[in-house]
């Protein structure tokens, strides 16, 4: 599950981090990757099965692979 405003985005059962810059967050899910885009990102929380993250959110976008 997934949920977001412009400000944050909290990411449900991911698997991996893939990247983490400050304009590009990128998260495998299971059957997805998401590539967040923005300004000042940041991983603002993390448990085993969850991901918050913050700052300035621009697009999600959605890859299956």
């Amino acid at each position: 599950m997934i949920t977001y405003d412009d400000r944050q985005l909290m990411i449900e059962k991911y698997k991996a981090i893939l990247r983490v810059r400050k304009n590009e967050i990128k998260i495998q899910c299971a059957h997805y990757t998401l590539t967040i885009q923005g300004s000042d990102l940041m991983i603002s929380a993390l448990t085993r099965d969850e991901i918050l993250i913050g700052g300035t959110i621009a697009t999600v976008v959605f890859n299956n692979e």
